[in-house]
C-alpha cells in the first residue's frame, strides 16, 4: 500500500480483533506503506516494477502458502534473457520517482525453499536494498542483501563514508553476518529494521522466526546516494554471460522458491506490526447499519438517523448506543438507546454520529455516518486534534501520560479536553481525563486505543485516537493454593498408625512453601510425625474417630485448609496385643563407676502381663550383664569410655514379644586422672541432601566430602545402591561417584566410610526423578479468508463481502476488520463485522483487506480483489413506483460456514469484557465435580459456583451482574485441577 502515492493502485487489508471494545485503526494504518500476500491474480499490484522475463517467472501458487490461499512462486532459469544486465526475477519498491521516498525503515517477508531446492556453491540474492548515486552512475554491490551461500543464510552490509560520486566506490567497506543454515520444507519469517546512514547513527536489526539474529549499530549506507530501493525475488549473477568461468560456478540450471506476506512500514512502525500471529473463531460480531451522509439546509435543524437495519448473523441485537464523534456544537440527542436516533438543535457544519450495537453474547460493533447542515453563513471550523503516534509501555511499568498538546483550532481556541478508553484487553484507569495530558494506569499486556474529544470556544468538537501498545510480563494477582487431602481407610487395633497424604495439593500460580498438620478432634492425643511436610504420620491412635487438618501456605502468603477423618476400630475379640518394651531413656555421663544400671520397669502389656525380660548388648566395648533375665540389671566391667547399646526383649503371658534399645554414652572421667583410655570415635558418614528433579541428565552425582572423623581421618569410602532401578556406579570407592543412566523412579544410595582405626559408619541419601514436563501448547494463529476475487459488470451499486470462512484451528476468532487498499473511493458500512458492505461503487479495480484476531491477540490477513467492468447496457433496475435506480448488491458471501473448533482446550469463556452474563463452555472427558472461582486483583474470593459436569461437553451461564465493574481473575477447575485461569473485565 502506498499511502503517499494515491494515484497508484494499493493492495492492503487490515483485520483487527479486539477483546473488549470496537476501535478505530486509521491512524495505526498510516504506518503501513506496502502489504501483499499474493492472494489475487495481479502479483505486481502495489509495487513500482517487476523484472520478470517469462510467463513462468512470477506466478501465484497454492502449492505452498504461509497464510491465506496462495503465495508467489519465483522461478529463474539459466537460459532466461538478462534483465538489467543480469539474470534476475525481482519485484521493486521505491525505485521511482527520483529522489526516492525517505520514509521506509521496516521490511518483512516469508520465504519457503521446496524439497527440490538443492545446495549450491555460489552466492544468490533473495532480497536486496539497492542504491542510486545522486549525481553520477556508480556501479557497486547493494548496501544490504540477504543471500544463500552454500549451506547458510548470510547478510552482506556495505557502507562508504566518502561521497560515492567522488570516490567511485573505492572506500566501500563490507560487514558480513552468518545467520545459520538454511532448511528445505519450512517457512522462514524475516523482519528487517534498517536504519540506513553513512554516519555512526545507522543500525540493522534482523529477526528470523521471531528470534533476533542481528543487532548492529554503525555505518550502514553510501554517502552521496538517494534513499535505498527494495528488490525481492531472486538474483544470480553467476548465470550472467559476462561472469568469468574461473570464478564460482553453479551446478544448477533452474531455481524455484516461494514468497508470501510482504509488508513495508515507516519510521513509526513497531516490531509487533510485522509478526505473523496466531488465530481463534467465536461469536460473530453484529453488523450495524446506518444511512449514508445526510445534507440538511437551515432553518431545518433536526434529523432522524436510522439504525433499524442492523443485524446479528448468529444471534440477535441486544442493545443500541448512539454517540456524537464530532460537530460544530453539541446537538440534543433523543432515544440514544434505541435503533433510530432523534437529533435536534443542529447548527451549520459537519457532524459525525456513531452507532454501537451489542449482540446477545456481548459482542460489539460500530458504524459512523455524517450529517451536514448547510447555510450561506460561514460555519465555525472544527478544532484539529494532534495526539501523536503509537506509544509503548513495557511491563511491569503499567502507566503512561498521553498528550494532545499539539492540537489547534483554526478560527478560535480549544476550551476543553475529554479522554476515554476506546478499546483494549482490559479496563484502564484514566486520571485527569479532562486535561490536555491525562495519565493512563492499570495497563496490562495488549493493544489499547484511547479517544480524546476536543471542544473549541464556540462549541465545535472533534475526536481522535491514539494507540498504546503494552508488552512485557505483568505481575498477576496471587491465586490462593488448593489444599487436597486424600481419604484415609479405616484401621483396626492393634494397628495404631496412619499416613496423612496432602501431596495432591497445588498452587496454580506459584508454589506451596508451608504445610502444617494438626489434630482437630479425637478420643486421645495422637503423635504427629513430619507435620510440616505434605505427608505426615499419626501414631499412638486408640479406638475412635479422629479429625486431622492440613493448612497450606503459598509463596505469597495465601492459605487453604483441608481435613480428613480417621476411623480406628477396636481390637477384635480373641486378638492378643503385643507387650510394649521400654529399655529406658538414653543417657550420657562421665566415667566414675565400672557398672551401668539398666531398667525395664516402664515396659507394659496393654491386655495381659509381662512374664519374662531378656537383656542383651547390641554394640560397644563388651560388658558382662549380671542378671540378664531381670527387669533391672547391671552391666559390669566398664573399662573404657565409648558408646554402648543394650536391647530389652519382653514376652507377655500369651507368648507375644517386643523389644527396644537404650544408648549409654560414657565420656572420659572429669578428674582427668582415672587412667580410663578414650575410645575411638566412629566417623560420620554424610552423603549430603537428597533431591527431587525432572529427568534431564544422564547421571546422578554422589558426593561424600561432608563426611568427617572427629578424632582421626577417613581412610576409605564405599557407595552402594540400596533401592530403585539398577544403575552403574562409577568410582564407587571414591569420595565422589556418578550413578549413570537413571530413569524415572525413586533411588536410595548408601555411603559407608572407615576411619584410620577401623571404625565404620554409613548414611543413606534418596533421589526422586520425575518425568519431563511437556512444554505448554503454542497458540496457533488464525487463518483469514476474504473469499475469492470477482469480476463483474457495473450492474450493482454495492458489494457484499464476507470473512465467514476465516478459521482458527485451536481457538476462536474474536474480531474482524475490513479496509480498502486501493480502487475508487467508496463507503464501507460494516468494516468491523464478519460481513461488510461497500457502497457507491463505480468502474475500476478494488482491493479489500480483512484482518482477523483471535482471543489471544494473534492476527492474520487476507485480501479480496474485485474488478468492476463497464455495463454492457446502460439500463439499470428502477423502482417501479418512483422510477429511481434501485440499489443492487454484488454478494461475495461464502456458501458454507466452518464451525468453531475446540482444539485441545478444556474450557473457554466469553464475552470478555462482560456486563451481566458470561458463558462457560467445557469440552473434556472429565465428569464429576467442577467449580468456578472469581478473585479480585488482591486475591480475595468474590464469586464461586460449584456444579456437576455429567457430560464431556457442557455449557453453563454465569450471572455476574452483582459484581462491581473492575478487573478480576477467573479460575475454572475440574475436581482439584485448574483447567482455565484468565483475567476478565466486568463492565457497568
Amino acid at each position: 500500500m502506498r499511502a503517499n502515492k494515491p494515484q497508484r493502485l494499493v493492495n492492503s487489508i487490515v483485520l483487527v480483533l479486539l477483546l473488549q471494545f470496537p476501535a478505530i485503526f486509521a491512524q495505526g494504518q498510516k504506518n503501513t506503506i506496502l502489504q501483499t500476500d499474493f492472494e489475487g491474480p495481479n502479483i505486481s499490484l502495489g509495487w513500482d516494477g517487476i523484472e520478470a522475463c517469462c510467463s513462468y517467472t512470477m506466478t501465484p501458487s497454492t502449492a505452498f502458502k504461509r497464510t491465506g490461499q496462495s503465495s508467489l512462486r519465483v522461478e529463474l532459469r539459466k537460459g532466461d534473457p538478462e534483465l538489467g544486465g543480469n539474470k534476475r526475477a525481482e519485484l521493486t519498491d521505491n525505485s521511482y520517482p527520483i529522489p526516492h521516498d525517505t520514509n521506509r525503515r521496516w521490511w518483512s517477508f516469508s520465504n519457503y525453499l521446496p524439497a527440490e531446492f538443492g545446495k549450491d556453491s555460489v552466492h544468490e540474492i533473495f532480497a536486496q536494498w539497492h542504491y542510486r548515486a545522486t549525481s553520477s552512475n556508480v556501479s557497486a554491490s547493494p548496501p544490504l542483501s540477504l543471500q544463500i551461500y552454500k549451506g547458510d543464510w548470510i547478510v552482506e552490509l556495505r557502507y562508504d563514508s566518502v561521497d560515492i560520486n567522488i570516490d567511485r566506490g573505492a572506500n566501500i567497506k563490507l560487514v558480513s553476518f552468518n545467520l545459520g543454515p538454511w532448511q528445505k520444507g519450512v517457512w522462514n519469517d524475516w523482519v528487517f529494521n534498517y536504519g540506513y546512514s553513512f554516519n555512526n547513527d545507522g543500525y540493522l536489526k534482523i529477526w528470523k522466526n521471531g528470534q533476533l539474529l542481528v543487532d548492529y549499530k554503525g555505518k550502514t549506507f553510501f554517502k552521496g546516494s538517494y534513499d535505498p530501493f527494495f528488490k525481492l525475488g531472486l538474483y544470480r549473477w553467476v548465470w550472467g554471460s559476462n561472469w568469468p568461468a574461473q570464478l564460482e560456478q553453479s551446478v544448477y540450471t533452474s531455481r524455484v522458491y516461494y514468497v508470501d506476506n510482504v509488508k513495508i512500514g515507516n519510521q513509526n512502525s513497531i516490531l509487533q506490526d510485522f509478526q505473523i500471529p496466531n488465530p481463534l473463531p467465536t461469536n460473530i460480531l453484529p453488523i450495524p447499519a446506518v444511512p449514508n451522509k445526510q445534507t440538511i439546509s437551515l432553518p431545518t435543524n433536526t434529523a432522524t438517523i436510522k439504525g433499524t437495519g442492523s443485524i446479528d448473523p448468529d444471534g440477535s441485537i441486544a442493545s443500541y448506543q448512539w454517540s456524537v464523534e464530532s460537530g460544530p456544537a453539541m446537538p440534543v440527542l433523543s432515544a440514544t438507546n434505541e435503533a433510530d436516533l432523534k437529533v435536534s438543535g443542529l447548527v451549520q457544519g459537519l457532524y459525525v454520529f456513531r452507532l454501537t450495537v451489542t449482540d446477545n453474547l456481548g459482542a460489539k460493533a460500530y458504524q459512523s455516518t455524517e450529517v451536514e447542515i448547510t447555510n450561506s453563513a460561514i460555519a465555525n471550523k472544527l478544532p484539529v486534534a494532534n495526539i501523536g503516534a503509537t506509544r509503548f509501555v513495557t511491563l511491569p511499568t503499567n502507566s503512561i501520560q498521553l498528550s494532545a498538546e499539539g492540537s489547534t483550532d483554526p478560527d478560535g481556541s480549544i476550551s476543553s479536553y475529554q479522554w476515554s478508553q476506546e478499546s483494549g484487553p482490559f479496563l484502564a484507569i484514566i486520571a485527569n481525563g479532562n486535561t490536555v495530558a491525562p495519565t493512563i494506569s492499570s495497563l496490562q499486556k495488549g493493544s489499547y486505543y484511547f479517544k480524546v474529544k476536543i471542544t473549541d470556544n464556540k462549541g465545535a468538537f472533534t475526536t481522535s485516537y491514539v494507540q498504546v501498545y503494552v508488552d512485557g510480563v505483568a505481575v498477576l494477582p496471587n491465586v490462593a493454593p488448593i489444599a487436597d487431602v486424600a481419604a484415609v481407610s479405616p484401621i483396626t487395633l492393634p494397628s495404631n498408625s496412619v499416613t496423612l497424604n496432602g501431596a495432591s495439593s497445588f498452587d496454580s500460580d506459584g508454589a506451596i512453601v508451608i504445610y502444617n498438620w494438626t489434630q482437630v478432634s479425637g478420643p486421645s492425643a495422637a503423635t504427629l510425625i513430619n507435620a510440616a511436610t505434605n505427608t505426615a504420620t499419626a501414631n499412638n491412635l486408640v479406638a475412635g474417630t479422629y479429625l486431622f487438618s492440613m493448612v497450606i501456605t503459598d509463596n505469597l502468603g495465601l492459605k487453604d485448609t483441608a481435613t480428613t477423618s480417621v476411623l480406628v476400630n477396636p481390637i477384635p475379640a480373641g486378638v492378643n496385643l503385643a507387650p510394649v518394651s521400654n529399655a529406658g531413656s538414653s543417657q550420657t555421663f562421665a566415667y566414675f563407676y565400672n557398672t551401668i544400671t539398666l531398667r525395664g520397669n516402664l515396659s507394659n502389656d496393654p491386655d495381659g502381663s509381662i512374664v519374662s525380660y531378656k537383656w542383651t548388648q547390641d554394640s560397644g566395648p563388651s560388658l558382662l550383664i549380671s542378671t540378664p533375665d531381670s527387669v533391672v540389671t547391671l552391666a559390669r566391667n566398664v573399662a573404657v569410655s565409648g558408646v554402648y547399646v543394650f536391647r530389652l526383649t519382653v514376652t507377655d503371658n500369651l507368648g507375644s514379644s517386643s523389644s527396644s534399645t537404650v544408648t549409654i554414652t560414657i565420656t572420659p572421667a572429669l578428674d582427668g586422672i582415672s587412667g580410663i583410655p578414650t575410645a575411638n570415635i566412629v566417623p560420620v558418614a554424610n552423603p549430603g541432601q537428597g533431591a527431587t528433579f525432572v529427568l534431564q541428565w544422564n547421571t546422578i552425582s554422589l558426593n561424600g566430602n561432608l563426611s568427617n572423623d572427629p578424632d582421626g581421618t577417613i581412610t576409605s569410602y564405599k557407595w552402594i545402591q540400596e533401592s530403585g532401578p539398577a544403575l552403574d556406579i562409577t568410582t564407587s570407592d571414591s569420595v565422589s561417584a556418578l550413578a549413570r543412566n537413571p530413569v524415572v523412579g525413586s533411588y536410595v544410595f548408601r555411603l559407608m566410610v572407615k576411619d584410620n582405626k577401623g571404625a565404620i559408619s554409613s548414611a543413606p541419601i534418596s533421589f526422586t526423578i520425575l518425568p519431563p514436563v511437556p512444554p505448554p501448547p503454542v497458540n496457533l494463529k488464525p487463518v483469514a479468508n476474504a473469499g475469492s476475487g470477482q469480476t463483474f459488470q457495473l450492474l450493482y451499486t454495492t458489494i457484499r463481502m464476507s470473512g465467514i470462512l476465516s478459521t482458527d484451528s485451536d481457538g476462536v476468532i474474536t474480531k474482524y476488520n475490513w479496509t480498502q487498499e486501493s480502487g475508487p473511493a467508496l463507503v464501507m458500512s460494516f468494516p468491523d463485522s464478519v460481513v461488510n458492505i461497500a457502497r457507491n461503487i463505480v468502474v475500476g479495480t478494488y482491493v479489500f483487506r480483512i484482518v482477523v484476531t483471535d482471543s489471544l491477540g494473534a492476527t492474520d490477513t487476507a485480501r479480496l480483489t474485485v474488478n468492476v467492468l463497464p455495463a454492457v447496457t446502460t439500463a439499470r433496475a428502477s423502482n417501479k413506483n418512483t422510477g429511481t435506480p434501485m440499489e443492487q448488491t454484488a454478494v461475495l458471501m461464502p456458501s458454507t460456514i466452518e464451525q468453531w473448533k475446540w482444539g485441545s482446550r478444556a474450557a473457554v469463556i466469553y464475552p470478555n469484557p462482560v456486563r451481566q452474563e458470561m458463558v462457560l463452555k467445557m469440552n473434556s472427558a472429565y465428569t464429576g465435580k467442577a467449580s468456578v472461582h472469581i478473585y479480585t486483583m488482591q486475591g480475595k474470593l468474590i464469586f464461586f459456583e460449584n456444579f456437576d459436569k455429567r457430560t464431556p461437553i457442557l455449557t453453563r451461564n454465569l450471572y455476574l451482574n452483582g459484581l462491581p465493574a473492575s478487573t478480576y481473575t477467573i479460575q475454572v477447575s475440574e475436581g482439584h485441577k485448574s483447567v482455565l485461569t484468565r483475567q476478565i473485565s466486568k463492565l457497568d
